[in-house]
């Protein structure tokens, strides 16, 4: 007899490679990006070194490596969104998560912005909860192959810096090494706010005239949609205790907050990405929901998350079509 959270894993993998099927075709339309990446592709089929262009050096070598020239944009698409949106799923298996509560929430109201729109972060922040998350991997090795997800997408950053500070956290370590760490930790924010730093203002000209579509209503409720599920998922953690909770977990979650609050600060200063920032910090927040699901002992918790999923996806015909930045 198949077990049951054997059954909602392979169901959960199947659905998530369908998803990326029809995301890559078109099924849910255009993102504001998929002309753009169109014209990379090409590029950088056409460029003998991944060091010639100004994207990312590992995402360079993946589109090399796993397409041609000749191979359609719709394959290309292909080939980034099915391990963007399948390592998610299997990291949500490696903490023993419900995989299709996931998918639920993430379907909902985050693929639109990565796996439609801004699929370089899509794959990143894939692989990268995927490493964190996988038991069998030293914690050494998994923090050098977490921090190399910065060369798929520099916004990797927020990601890597918190990571870092839960694991300097977390581990009894002599203080020599914690302060080993906390410096590598400054300088890796150092370079990484001033490499985004330097090509912010020209994106920044090329936005403005379109910022002033953005659906305030929509972008609105999913910032508030974000904050009431962070929340959440930081209430439960504090009544099982941080100590029992998946370190990746951790990490998402503070991440998410960090977002909340850099989002806030943007907006109080009239910042224009402050949207965006919301978006990919929080981008992997269902994964921690999907673990509170598993996790919980009472059937409170999981009425509360059907309630946001049932919000996330009356949300989400509207998210999915006014995707602005």
């Amino acid at each position: 007899m198949i077990k049951t959270t054997t059954l909602i894993g392979v169901s959960s993998a199947i659905l998530a490679i369908l998803m990326a099927a029809i995301i890559s075709f078109g099924g849910f339309g255009e993102g504001v990006d998929t002309a753009n990446y169109v014209r990379i592709f090409a590029q950088i089929h056409n460029q003998t070194s991944i060091w010639d262009l100004r994207y990312e050096p590992l995402f360079v070598v993946f589109v090399k490596t796993f397409s041609s020239r000749y191979s359609s944009p719709e394959f290309v698409f292909l080939m980034i969104t099915v391990p963007a949106i399948l390592s998610k799923v299997l990291a949500v298996r490696a903490v023993n998560g419900n995989g299709l509560v996931f998918l639920f929430l993430y379907m909902s109201l985050w693929a639109p912005t990565m796996e439609l729109n801004q699929i370089r972060v899509a794959l990143a922040t894939g692989l990268f909860l995927y490493v964190i998350s996988a038991h069998r991997l030293n914690i050494f090795v998994a923090l050098v192959l977490a921090t190399l997800t910065l060369g798929f997408h520099y916004s990797m950053i927020g990601y890597i810096l918190t990571l870092w500070v839960v694991l300097l956290w977390r581990n009894n370590m002599f203080l020599a090494q914690k302060f080993l760490l906390a410096f590598a930790i400054l300088t890796l924010a150092y370079l990484g706010f001033t490499i985004v730093g330097e090509n912010l203002l020209d994106r920044i000209k090329i936005r403005e005239s379109i910022v002033i579509t953005q659906s305030i209503r929509v972008f609105g409720l999913f910032s508030v949609f974000t904050i009431i599920s962070t929340s959440f998922v930081l209430l439960y953690q504090l009544r099982i205790g941080i100590n029992n909770v998946p370190l990746a977990v951790q990490v998402v979650t503070i991440s998410a907050v960090g977002g909340i609050l850099v989002f806030l600060y943007q907006s109080m200063h009239g910042g224009l990405f402050a949207y965006r920032t919301l978006e990919t910090m929080t981008s992997l927040l269902p994964f921690s929901l999907a673990w509170v699901w598993r996790s919980a002992d009472r059937s409170e918790w999981r009425i509360a998350i059907l309630v946001l999923i049932g919000i996330g996806i009356a949300i989400a015909p509207n998210y999915w079509s006014s995707r602005i930045i």
